[in-house]
């Protein structure tokens, strides 16, 4: 923190230099000016926080330099220091920001005193504009959100979303236009260079587009772009005006996309509705001609509703294919998967037409395929290995790329096949661990629950797994190792049964006499006795 004290009096200024012990109160800098016009130069420059100054001065005088601060909004606060005990400069200095009028010679304990109380007021109002700046900047920041989930409300209901329709209407005057039409654009559809640029950021892609949407329609306000909330990977741009400039802004958006991005998008057009009732049925059109177009042709990015729904059935299904490629996953085999993967693309580019459709569908049975997997080795699901996104990558004039479409199949399924392996190995281990783990805790109050969240593994995998391993179950294997410890202790006659009993986990005795008797055929007592007798017959 700075402070600068003005007075024509060397002797003055340093005197209020040693007055005041600065240190303790964070200042780092204490400036100096003579006068008016030097004290601007250094405001300017230096910004301090607390400024002392006379009245009296040659040049700009004190009370000049109180209103040229004022004026220029400085947040500096101000203490006069003068000889003239006149009420105009008093009055002066307060109306124009001043806290305090200290008259010369100067009493120590007042300087002091007033020097804290203008720290203070500095400090609550600095703290008071950085508060100012955060909620600013929150409001800001949470602007876009706020418009988005408006949007969406009304992709969803534009009928019963009123509210939403109201807050639209505040920011764009949308009840001023009576029709709207929208572009759909998908960030699922990427070439191979933004994919691996934004792989784990793909929330900074959907900023930087709808950054450069709404830079070239806010100009003319004749839209907004947005993201869907409610649709994973979808950007929707709304249009409420000049219809026919919309291929030419597209156009002009997907320019800058391949400038910035090096790649251009596909969009899917509506036909013209009204607004705001037509929304859910602009938005469903925009979607079938974005969804229903051929991608293994190019040169084409533009793709209007054609008037009805052409949705083909598929015909081809990698479903057909899953069994050869987790026969190959499994054994965690480079060639393999290669091959496995290959036999689906092949018969991929047999085909004439591939839609966004069919792609989704593709990827939806690939994430089937991986979590039907994991389920069946390890008995339940792992979320993250499943949720890899597959993207559809694209060639710089449009098409579907099916060999980077092969080649990142190809990628997540021996990256999964090794994570699979990596699974096997650590869950292996950790059987064993558990076993150890029993043996060593048999004595507590064990049960399977608790040893599964010991682990952090679920009670039905422990149990299958451990069946699995060691050909018994997890609960079983307890009681034997219980039982076993307890036939030891059994053969020192001086030891009581119900101590056993404790002594191996059992804290009701004749429910320990009851499983001893089951898996042995005798109670613990019988054993015990057959034991002495069976030591006195030896000696």
């Amino acid at each position: 923190m700075k402070v600068l004290i003005v007075d024509d009096e060397e002797d003055v200024r340093q005197s209020i230099r040693l007055l005041i012990p600065w240190s303790e109160y964070g200042i780092e800098t204490v400036l100096e000016a003579q006068d008016g016009n030097d004290a601007v130069e250094i405001i300017e420059a230096e910004k301090p926080e607390v400024i002392f100054t006379d009245m009296m001065m040659p040049g700009k005088n004190g009370t000049e330099l109180l209103t040229w601060l004022q004026s220029n909004h400085y947040n500096s606060k101000t203490i006069v220091i003068s000889g003239h005990d006149d009420f105009q400069y008093v009055q002066h200095t307060l109306k124009n920001g001043g806290l305090d009028y200290i008259l010369k010679p100067i009493d120590r304990n007042e300087i002091i005193k007033s020097f804290e109380n203008a720290l203070n007021n500095w400090k609550a109002e600095e703290e008071k504009r950085l508060n100012e700046v955060q909620r600013s900047q929150v409001i800001t920041r949470s602007k876009p959100v706020f418009l988005d989930k408006m949007f969406s409300n009304l992709m969803l209901q534009p009928l019963s979303s009123i509210a939403s329709y109201e807050e639209l209407n505040k920011e764009f005057n949308l009840k001023n236009y009576k029709q709207f039409q929208i572009a759909l654009l998908s960030t699922d559809m990427l070439q191979e260079k933004v994919i691996n640029k934004f792989s784990n950021h793909f929330d900074l892609l959907d900023s930087s587009l709808l950054n450069v949407c709404n830079e070239i329609l806010g100009p003319s306000s004749e839209g907004y772009a947005f993201k869907h909330l409610n649709k994973e990977n979808e950007i929707v741009i709304l249009i409420w005006k000049n219809f026919e400039h919309l291929t030419g802004k597209l156009q002009e958006i997907n320019g800058v996309f391949t400038k910035i991005l090096q790649t251009p998008f596909h969009f899917g057009i509506s036909c013209i509705h009204p607004l705001p009732q037509g929304f859910q049925t602009g938005y469903k059109e925009a979607k079938l001609a974005l969804r229903q177009s051929n991608y293994l042709t190019g040169d084409q990015f533009i793709h209007f509703y054609q008037g009805k729904d052409v949705t083909k059935s598929n015909t081809l299904f990698y479903s057909d294919y899953s069994e050869g490629i987790v026969i190959a996953i499994k054994s965690n085999g480079t060639e393999q998967i290669e091959k496995a993967v290959g036999k689906f693309i092949q018969a991929v580019k047999q085909l004439d037409t591939v839609t966004l459709d069919q792609l989704e569908y593709w990827r939806h049975e690939f994430y089937l395929m991986k979590s039907y997997l994991f389920k069946e080795i390890f008995f339940e699901e792992k979320v993250e290995l499943r949720y890899k996104h597959v993207y559809f990558p694209l060639e710089t004039d449009g098409r579907l790329s099916l060999d980077l479409f092969q080649q990142q199949l190809t990628e997540y399924c021996k990256m999964f096949a090794s994570q699979l392996t990596e699974e096997l190995q650590k869950t292996q281990n950790i059987i064993f661990d558990i076993k150890a783990y029993i043996d060593n805790h048999y004595h507590e109050n064990l049960q399977l629950q608790s040893i599964a969240d010991q682990f952090f593994l679920s009670r039905e995998y422990v149990s299958r797994k451990f069946k699995q391993e060691f050909g018994i179950n997890a609960s079983d294997y307890i009681e034997k190792t219980r039982i076993d410890h307890a036939k030891i202790l059994l053969t020192n006659h001086h030891l009581p049964v119900s101590d056993v009993a404790t002594a191996v986990g059992y804290q009701d005795g004749r429910y320990f006499s009851k499983v001893f008797k089951k898996a042995v055929g005798v109670t613990p007592m019988k054993y015990k006795r057959s034991f002495r007798d069976e030591m006195q017959i030896n000696h």
